[in-house]
């Protein structure tokens, strides 16, 4: 994932409540913005093996999507953090450099016994469905009427 797309998915999903870094190894040499820090902390105790970092917004508000950007960037340069997870304000997450996983919460009632509402639960995937078929303000959406990932 490019910059250019994460930051499309950012404002599509309401903006980042979270992020969390980790750094595994120092790098004397660094000038990463984010792992910098990080080496000294990381060197505080013997046998560490990963330091990790997690800033979460505060209520009802999203970290800023430039630094987001820039944590992004730094983490996939060979010498920043190992590891990142952003979790989006929709729910939806992007854990590393994986593909994006887009999910939403959907509620339905237990009808006993730990079994959801079928009727519910069908309802909320068609609903859910039918919103990644919607396209967004620039006509791009997730899949088409197939059901197949629309390659952007």
């Amino acid at each position: 994932m490019i910059n250019n797309d994460l930051a499309e998915m950012i404002r599509k999903s309401g903006g980042v409540s979270e992020l969390s870094m980790a750094l595994a190894h120092s790098y004397e040499s660094n000038a990463s913005r984010f792992s910098n820090p990080l080496n000294p902390t990381r060197k505080m105790f013997a046998n560490t093996g990963t330091v990790r970092v997690n800033w979460e917004a505060s209520a009802n508000q999203v970290l800023g999507e430039t630094e987001v950007l820039a944590a992004y960037e730094d983490a996939s340069d060979e010498e920043g953090p190992e590891r990142i997870f952003i979790k989006f304000a929709d729910g939806s997450s992007l854990n590393g450099f994986d593909k994006l996983k887009i999910k939403t919460v959907v509620e339905v009632d237990d009808i006993g016994g730990r079994n959801p509402n079928r009727n519910q639960m069908r309802s909320a995937l068609t609903t859910y469905l039918a919103d990644l078929m919607t396209p967004d303000f620039e006509g791009k959406r997730v899949i088409d009427q197939n059901g197949m990932c629309v390659k952007s």
